[in-house]
């Protein structure tokens, strides 16, 4: 019995049962700045999400000076090349404690770098001077429409 119980488990073991995993998309490292007309903002939480649905999303904790640096499957493995919706979240556990202003919509392009070059994306946001209906709770989300912000492959890497 005890043998046939530890086949079992190698087999499954080998085998991979409990699901195979999606193949990963290659990332790059990303890191950049986030600046709200025209002044750095944090603390927040990013969000980038594939604008057709065909990649995965990128996020980040964004500093008090605005810096980030953004991770997909690992922290700081950066993000797939490709278009992106932007969104802003407030961070919960940041001090301080930020709220998020509305926000024009915003998308954002990441190119693929040169080789051991990282990319750098400087997102420059813009309030929208009005709020539309309420704020969800944890921040205004901004919709993938007009302006777009395109990031810079860095000289040097990250």
């Amino acid at each position: 019995m005890v043998r046939s119980v530890t086949c079992l488990l190698v087999a499954c073991v080998i085998s991979g049962c409990g699901g195979g995993s999606e193949p990963r998309v290659e990332t790059f490292p990303v890191s950049g700045s986030l600046s709200v007309d025209g002044k750095p903002f944090g603390p927040a939480l990013l969000s980038l999400d594939s604008l057709d649905g065909s990649l995965p999303s990128a996020s980040a904790k964004v500093s008090t000076d605005g810096k980030f640096a953004l991770s997909t499957y690992e922290p700081d493995d950066g993000a797939a090349a490709g278009e992106f919706k932007v969104s802003l979240l407030m961070d919960p556990m940041a001090e301080p404690f930020r709220d998020i202003p509305p926000l024009k919509p915003a998308s954002a392009t990441i190119s693929k770098p040169s080789e051991g070059q990282g990319f750098v994306l400087d997102l420059t946001l813009e309030t929208s001077g009005k709020v539309s209906g309420s704020v969800p709770s944890g921040g205004a989300e901004v919709v993938p429409e007009a302006p777009s912000v395109v990031g810079l492959p860095s000289a040097g890497g990250i």
